[in-house]
C-alpha cells in the first residue's frame, strides 16, 4: 500500500500546527499501542465478535449501499480517471524533458 502524502496542518494565520497525541508518534509505536487496545477490548468482551463470514456479509452490504448511489460512483470514477490522466501527462513531460537533455 502506498503511503499517503499529507499537507501539514496550519492555523488560521498560516503557521504550522504541531502534531499531538498519536499523530506525533512513530507509526510502529502507534500500531503497538492500538494493537494492545484491540486485544484488551477482545479480552474484556467489548470488542466486535464478528466471524470472518459475518464481516464479509457486512462489507458486501456496505459496498452495495455505496455502489447504489450512481452519482457518487460516477464522481469517484471521474476523479480516478482525471488523476490517471495527470499521471500519464506528467510521465510524458518527464520523458520529453529527458530527451531534451
Amino acid at each position: 500500500m502506498a503511503k499517503r502524502k499529507t499537507k501539514p496542518a496550519v492555523t488560521g494565520d498560516g503557521k504550522p500546527k504541531g502534531r499531538k497525541g498519536l499523530a506525533s508518534m512513530d507509526p510502529a509505536k502507534v500500531r503497538q499501542i492500538t494493537s494492545m487496545g484491540g486485544k484488551q477490548s477482545q479480552r474484556s468482551g467489548k470488542g466486535n465478535k464478528f466471524t470472518s463470514a459475518q464481516a464479509r456479509v457486512a462489507g458486501k452490504k456496505g459496498g452495495e449501499t455505496v455502489a447504489g448511489d450512481r452519482a457518487h460512483m460516477a464522481a469517484i470514477g471521474r476523479k480516478g480517471g482525471l488523476a490517471r490522466a495527470d499521471q500519464v501527462e506528467a510521465a510524458k513531460r518527464a520523458r520529453y524533458l529527458t530527451d531534451l537533455s
